[in-house]
């Protein structure tokens, strides 16, 4: 299909494509929070949040049969909400997008995953 052909000729040139997961940021854990985030526009002026809209990067990679891994980047600075990153690789390139995605999340410490207290990690696992 003509997505797949324009990310081959894209990973002849570049290793892998950083991109949002989706164009807010998260959304506060209610159904409300969720309802008024992605109905109501978020405050992006001009941007359309119905579904293709809403879908778009992780429609590129499902389209094109691509790899991708999603890493913390950040916080937003008004709740403290994680913000992700969407590493894409070339087709079969898995391990790629992997790799890369750890090697963010060394550049940002501070984002990496933090078990709620009390759930119980085991010691061979890696977060």
């Amino acid at each position: 299909n003509f997505v797949k052909e324009v990310f081959v000729e894209f990973f002849d040139r570049f290793d892998v494509l950083l991109c949002p997961v989706m164009p807010v940021p998260a959304v506060p854990h209610t159904e409300k929070g969720l309802q008024d985030r992605t109905h109501q526009g978020v405050g992006i002026p001009g941007f359309s949040t119905d579904g293709p809209h809403m879908i778009f990067w992780n429609f590129q990679a499902t389209m094109a049969d691509l790899p991708s891994t999603v890493v913390p980047v950040g916080f937003t600075t008004t709740h403290r909400l994680p913000c992700g990153m969407q590493i894409m690789a070339p087709h079969f390139q898995d391990l790629t997008a992997i790799e890369v995605g750890r090697m963010l999340e060394q550049c940002h410490p501070l984002t990496r995953f933090v078990p709620p207290p009390g759930f119980h990690v085991p010691p061979d696992a890696r977060l």
